[in-house]
């Protein structure tokens, strides 16, 4: 199947579609689901991996709805039930292999995780990684060592001429080295040990 073969059967739903009364919901609604499921199948042909993987989720949903509008329709007498079920075959067909795809995603997806988990725990930790305190952040460990939290306005009381940005900085080094812990946001930051 190619783009034309999509476009061709989108046509074919709007030409059956005609028969419907102007105003029906089910006309509407029929050829809206039709031309989201088209944009995602052109999606699916050219675009990059992960647009791929979230067009053939969203085709999925939308055929199995497109489903549904077909099951009502038959009902209406509104086309031969032969065109209906016609058109209500081919999506059908797309929907399988997109659900087949879907599913190699998600197979994918499921390595992907367990390598990135496999990663992370065969990973060195930081802690042992970390490069040496500078004679500042050694000053700032102190401090909180005798205090059991602080702000940032309460370490630069212990270095004046250390500007807040640069503590700020340093403090964020130790939290990521997991020295420190940084409780709060904005004006109620603290970070204890």
């Amino acid at each position: 199947m190619d783009k034309r073969y999509f476009f061709e059967l989108t046509n074919k739903l709007y030409r059956m579609t005609l028969s419907f009364p102007k105003q029906e919901t089910l006309r509407r609604r029929m050829r809206g689901l039709a031309d989201e499921i088209l944009m995602d199948l052109v999606v699916i042909l050219e675009g990059d991996q992960k647009e791929k993987r979230d067009a053939a989720f969203n085709v999925e949903k939308n055929i199995r709805l497109l489903d549904t509008c077909f099951e009502l329709s038959k009902n209406q007498n509104w086309v031969e039930i032969e065109e209906l079920k016609n058109i209500q075959s081919d999506y059908l067909v797309i929907k399988r292999e997109v659900e087949e795809f879907n599913n190699n995603n998600r197979k994918e997806m499921k390595e992907e995780v367990k390598e990135e988990v496999k990663e992370k725990i065969t990973a060195p930790d930081k802690k042992e990684t970390s490069k040496p305190l500078s004679k500042r952040q050694e000053k700032i460990m102190e401090f909180l060592k005798e205090k059991e939290k602080a702000q940032v306005k309460d370490i630069q009381e212990i270095l004046p001429k250390i500007t807040k940005r640069t503590l700020r900085r340093d403090l964020a080094v130790l939290t990521e080295q997991g020295k420190l812990k940084k409780i709060g946001k904005g004006n109620m930051t603290y970070y204890q040990i």
